[in-house]
């Protein structure tokens, strides 16, 4: 028995698509394999078609004449998108800076048994690639006041540029006809005071600050790897430390540059920090509980001894926190590092004197004086 073959005229013809019982009436043009499908507008869909092939097959000199129907979908598929290779922006020295929030969970070694949950704000130069950052307990605006003036007071100088997430923040709306973002008012005052201003990220387009996303990247595998830290104020001491250490000096696998030589370079580009440091930042009123406490961010801070107002003016600022009754600063503290903290000023307690009782005296009469008035007692 000869092998089985096809008759090549047959095979490669186009098929004759003949009409059946379906509603579609589909003629295939002739070399339809050869040439594509047209694509069509996004409003048409794939639809089915029943078509009918015939086949001559020889067998044996014998010829034989197939029919079968088979059930097709033509799909108009779109073209595959060629792929776009992005360009690496740097931004001249001085230009700007990428400002952001990670979340973090840490065991603490004074409570072992307590997940926190921190932030580390980070401020890096997108020329040098220099950071700066400190891990706080929240992202609330005087959170990022505050980080703002000691990161600016670190660097010695200001960029002229702020580059910030859609963090709420930084960024309270979008006009959705001009597309203009409406930045936090109180955001701008700050850094109206250093002479910057800010900008915004494209929404859904972290690449756009990927300078200080791969930092967050780095210092969870560098610096916590195999890390133990008492507590909040401990673990900003050898992240400060880690900082002047490593990650400020290393060689820049991006730039190829030291980022400290790179740091001395861009900061001569700097803005100058002006005479005065941003003024207070938060000014609330506050009661004076019975302790002679104010409570401000968790923590609570003394006031003097006499004090009779039952309400003050809480003024929270960089580092320190002022309390105010009458427009006269009856205290000054240091903010407090951790919530939960009792910040006392011993010079606002004053010693208990010891004053003398009517009929005192007689505590310093001597024993036989006691020992008399008993015998006279029992002998009457």
């Amino acid at each position: 028995m000869a092998g089985t073959s096809c008759n090549p005229g047959s095979r490669f013809k186009t098929p004759i698509e003949e009409q059946t019982a379906d509603r579609f009436n589909i003629v295939p043009k002739k070399n339809a394999a050869a040439s594509p499908p047209q694509p069509q507008s996004k409003s048409v869909r794939p639809r089915p078609h029943n078509c009918r092939f015939t086949v001559h097959i020889t067998v044996d000199s014998m010829s034989i004449l197939c029919r079968f129907t088979v059930h097709i979908t033509v799909d108009y598929a779109r073209p595959a998108a060629r792929r776009r290779f992005e360009l690496r922006f740097e931004t001249p020295p001085g230009e700007q800076a990428q400002v952001d929030f990670a979340r973090f969970k840490v065991h603490f070694n004074e409570q072992p048994d307590r997940l926190r949950v921190i932030w580390l704000f980070s401020m890096v130069l997108g020329h040098s690639r220099w950071l700066w950052g400190r891990f706080c307990d929240d992202q609330k605006l005087d959170t990022v006041l505050r980080m703002h003036v000691l990161a600016f007071e670190s660097l010695g100088g200001v960029p002229r540029h702020m580059l910030y997430d859609r963090m709420k923040t930084a960024v309270v709306d979008e006009d959705d006809d001009t597309g203009e973002v409406i930045y936090n008012r109180s955001l701008l005052g700050l850094l109206g005071h250093y002479g910057a201003f800010p900008r915004a990220c494209r929404p859904y387009r972290a690449k756009t600050k990927g300078k200080v996303e791969r930092v967050f990247r780095y210092v969870r595998s560098d610096f916590f790897l195999g890390g133990s830290f008492d507590s909040l104020a401990h673990l900003n001491a050898c992240f400060t430390s880690w900082r002047d250490e490593v990650a400020n000096v290393r060689r820049h696998a991006t730039t190829g540059r030291i980022v400290g030589e790179a740091f001395e370079a861009e900061r001569g580009h700097l803005m100058t920090l002006p005479v005065m440091r941003y003024p207070a930042l938060v000014a609330v009123e506050r009661k004076v509980n019975n302790e002679g406490m104010v409570a401000w961010r968790g923590s609570t801070y003394s006031v003097p001894d006499g004090t009779d107002s039952r309400i003050v003016e809480v003024q929270a600022l960089t580092c320190e926190v002022r309390i105010i009754d009458r427009g006269e600063i009856i205290a000054r503290h240091p903010l407090a590092d951790t919530q939960g903290s009792r910040v006392i000023d011993p010079s606002h307690r004053m010693a208990v004197p010891v004053t003398e009782t009517e009929g005192s005296n007689a505590a310093r009469r001597p024993l036989w004086f006691y020992e008399a008035v008993g015998q006279r007692l029992s002998s009457s």
